[in-house]
């Protein structure tokens, strides 16, 4: 009999999400030594089809 394990991880990047200006990208986005996601949206807009 074989087991199949399976991990799911769940990850809330709402609770993640930080806000940067175009003085801090360079130092906290460009500049981090962690594994950075940018999401380049706006509130109010539908993404492009």
């Amino acid at each position: 009999m074989i087991f199949k394990l399976a991990l799911y991880i769940t990850i809330n990047f709402s609770e993640m999400a930080n806000e940067f200006t175009d003085a801090s990208f360079q130092t906290d986005v460009l500049g981090s030594e962690k594994v950075t996601v940018v999401d380049f949206g706006m509130n109010g807009v539908a993404p492009a089809k």
